[in-house]
């Protein structure tokens, strides 16, 4: 009973700070992962609350809960997705790759699979890997106008690879979530240009 109990705290804890994460209280989605921690602590647990860290700007604690997320469980998949990102904001791209790959093996939840296709995608475009990245970005952003540099990187990608039209296509959906970025319009000109 008392695990069961614990493992119920765990669980509450974790859907409040997820929720009040979602609403920029931070610092109290903190406390709520730091309840989860403290009653369960697991691969679970330690991911949530690196979630808190990384929106709070603050990487050392992030990376530690991350690696320790890993220690417990090395196939959790959020845990995997975190690492990848870490590995890719630290241009290990490679190293990025392989954290997402292990993350999509076990990642059932399909926004948590859109946000690492979108992280390997980006890791492959820095390794020169095109077609891996299209496919990567194009499925990661499918019906998501909340990453706009995945966005771009597509659009960049496609224009590389020159399909004009559909770079076109990306950077017309990315100027109706950014109508005051100049950078996407005059992109979408050279694009009509082209063709």
């Amino acid at each position: 009973p008392a695990v069961a109990l614990c493992a119920h705290i765990c669980d509450r804890s974790i859907a409040q700070g997820d929720t009040l994460l979602s609403y920029g209280h931070s610092r109290k989605a903190l406390e709520k992962f730091d309840a989860a921690v403290k009653a369960a602590p697991s691969a679970e647990s330690y991911s949530a609350r690196a979630s808190a860290w990384y929106y709070m700007g603050r990487d050392k604690e992030f990376l530690a809960d991350v690696q320790e997320a890993l220690r417990l469980d090395s196939l959790h998949p959020e845990a995997n997705y975190q690492r990848a990102l870490i590995a890719h904001q630290d241009m290990e791209d490679t190293t990025a790759v392989h954290y997402a790959n292990r993350a999509l093996g076990r990642a059932g939840d399909p926004d948590l699979r859109q946000k690492v296709l979108i992280v390997r995608g980006e890791a492959f475009a820095k390794l020169g890997k095109i077609a891996q990245a299209i496919s990567d970005l194009t499925k990661g952003t499918a019906g998501r106008m909340d990453d706009l540099d995945a966005l771009s990187t597509l659009a960049h990608l496609y224009d590389v690879n020159g399909d004009h039209e559909a770079s076109l296509g990306v950077l017309e959906k990315r100027g109706k979530d950014a109508p005051d970025d100049i950078g996407n319009w005059s992109n979408r000109c050279f694009e009509l240009n082209t063709l």
